[in-house]
């Protein structure tokens, strides 16, 4: 008895955690701040990694009472960066993101759960045409000013209809590290 009372409270504060608004909630939506945040790749092949990022995207944090609870991010793709660029163009080609016919991609939580010092957003992808669930560890921390949130992860292209293999003796790896550092205002 005692562990169904335990697996009950755990459900019931697991439901109230991913809960979007909870009655009384105190909500505050914050925009990103492009000017002040990054949003940074590295890509791998067998000889060496590039460095690369998105000069644009935009999008909201939402915080309920103190706590990070929802995200929605729109990257446009053609503000590509990279080292080199060569690839910054290949990029922008159907080997890659085809930004002619997908020229945004577009992120959409629907849960944020606590893991720890951190929270696991969880949501969808659109990339490439293709929407692939996707879940990371963010930091935050509230500020005067909003909320920073920042993170580290590995997302696997395939996983997006992005297939293309490199030169068959420089093959390029599936995974992509993919870091962001996002400052935010309140919302008006």
């Amino acid at each position: 008895m005692r562990f169904l009372t335990h697996t009950c409270a755990a459900t019931l504060a697991l439901a109230l955690l991913a809960a979007p608004t909870l009655p009384g909630a105190e909500v505050q939506t914050y925009l990103i701040e492009t000017d002040a945040s990054s949003l940074n790749f590295v890509g791998h092949k067998a000889s060496r990694q590039h460095d690369g990022g998105f000069h644009q995207f935009s999008g909201t944090l939402v915080v309920t009472d103190g706590v990070l609870s929802s995200v929605d991010v729109e990257i446009d793709l053609n503000s590509i960066w990279t080292d080199t660029e060569r690839l910054t163009g290949h990029l922008k080609t159907p080997d890659f993101f085809n930004v002619e016919v997908h020229p945004t991609a577009h992120f959409v939580s629907d849960t944020v759960a606590a893991s720890g010092e951190q929270v696991v957003v969880s949501g969808t992808l659109d990339l490439h045409g293709v929407e692939s669930h996707l879940s990371f560890p963010v930091s935050t921390e509230m500020t005067a000013g909003g909320i920073h949130a920042a993170s580290q992860f590995t997302l696997m292209r395939f996983d997006w209809g992005i297939n293309y293999p490199g030169n068959p003796d420089d093959s390029i790896t599936p995974a992509v590290d993919v870091s962001f550092d996002v400052a935010t205002r309140p919302q008006e």
